[in-house]
C-alpha cells in the first residue's frame, strides 16, 4: 500500500511511524506540511527520492530513513537537512548519496545530533578535512557502506571527543597502522565504551597507551592486527589461529555422517526455501527485507 498523501494535512500530528505498517512506496511531498513532527520513522516504508520538503519539519528530533538495499531511498543532495537544527537521530541506512558531493558538511553542521547512523550507505568520496564540529555527536555507525567505498580511516573521526559508541565494521578500509590508518589519535576519543573495527582489512600494530586494550579482541576480527587487546604478538610473524569448531578429527576410513547429513541438508533446504524464492517474486521481497531488518537489529545491539 502506498504512502497516502492526505497524511500531509493531520497538522497537529507530532509522532508518525509507517515502519511494517503494511505502507511501501515513494514518500509524497506533502508530508512536509507536519510542522508539529516531532517524531517520524519510515524504517523500511519508502523507496525512491527523498523529498526536500522533509526540511520543513523544523521541529523534529527523531528521524529514521533506514530502506532496503534492493530499492533504496536516494537524493541528489542533503541540503534540507540543514534546516533541522532541533535533530537528534539521524537513519539513513542503505540510501544512495553517492551525488551528495557535501554529505560530510551538511551533517557535521547539524547542532543537537547525537546520533548517526549511515550503514551500508553510498557516499560520495571526499577529500579529508582537517577538522569536522559535530558538537553533540555520541553515537557513530558507517558500517559496511555499499560503494564507493574509502581506502583510508576517515580520520576525521578522532576528532570526535564526545563519542561514546563508534562502528566502522566491514568498511574495507586497507592499509598500515600507524602509518595513517589507526593513529594514535584514537587516544582523543577517550568517552569511547563501544568500538568495532571488525573485517577492515588493516594491518600492523595497534596503538599502545589507550583504552583500545580494553576491548574485546572480536571488535578487530577479519584484520591483520597484532598487540593488545589481540593475543598476536607483533615481533612475530604468526597469523591469527583458526579454530576448527566442527569437532574431533575423524583419521578412519569409514563413512563421515556429519558432512553426508550437511550435504543431504543443503540439498533439502535449498529446495524447500531457497528455490521458491526465485519462482515467487513477493517471497523475494519479504525474504531481503526481513534479513535486512534482522542485520540492523544485530548491528543495534552490539
Amino acid at each position: 500500500m502506498p504512502i497516502p498523501t492526505f497524511l500531509g494535512t493531520m497538522i497537529s500530528l507530532t509522532h508518525l511511524n509507517l515502519s511494517y505498517a503494511g505502507f511501501y512506496g515513494k514518500i509524497p511531498h506533502q508530508i512536509g506540511n507536519l510542522s508539529n513532527l516531532l517524531y517520524l520513522d519510515l524504517h523500511y516504508a519508502a523507496k525512491g527520492p527523498i523529498p526536500s520538503q522533509i526540511g520543513n519539519l523544523s521541529n523534529l528530533l527523531h528521524l529514521d530513513l533506514r530502506s532496503s538495499y534492493y530499492e533504496p531511498l536516494f537524493a541528489k543532495n542533503l541540503h534540507w537537512l540543514s534546516s533541522l537544527s532541533k535533530l537528534e537521530y539521524l537513519d539513513l541506512g542503505g540510501a544512495k548519496l553517492s551525488k551528495s558531493f557535501d554529505w560530510l558538511h551538511i551533517l557535521q553542521a547539524l547542532p543537537s545530533l547525537e546520533e548517526l547512523r549511515l550503514s551500508r550507505c553510498s557516499l560520495h568520496h571526499y577529500h579529508q578535512p582537517p577538522f569536522v564540529n559535530f558538537s553533540s555527536l555520541l553515537t557513530l555507525d558507517m558500517s559496511a557502506p555499499y560503494y564507493p567505498r574509502i581506502s583510508f580511516f576517515p580520520k576525521w573521526i578522532f576528532g570526535l571527543t564526545k563519542l561514546v559508541s563508534l562502528k566502522l565494521s566491514d568498511y574495507k578500509i586497507r592499509g598500515l597502522i600507524p602509518d595513517g590508518e589507526l593513529p594514535p589519535t584514537i587516544s582523543n576519543l577517550s568517552f569511547l565504551n563501544k568500538l568495532d573495527l571488525s573485517y577492515n582489512h588493516l594491518k600492523g600494530k595497534i596503538p599502545t597507551g589507550t583504552q583500545i586494550q580494553s576491548f574485546e579482541a572480536s571488535n578487530f576480527v577479519g584484520n591483520n592486527l597484532c598487540g593488545p587487546p589481540l593475543p598476536i604478538n607483533c615481533s612475530s610473524n604468526h597469523q591469527i589461529p583458526h579454530i576448527d569448531h566442527i569437532g574431533a578429527e575423524n583419521d578412519g576410513h569409514g563413512v563421515n555422517w556429519f558432512f553426508v547429513s550437511m550435504a543431504f541438508g543443503f540439498v533439502v533446504g535449498f529446495w524447500v526455501v531457497v528455490a521458491p524464492l526465485f519462482i515467487y517474486r513477493s517471497w523475494r521481497y519479504v525474504y531481503f527485507c526481513f534479513l535486512d531488518d534482522m542485520w540492523y537489529k544485530l548491528q543495534s545491539c552490539w
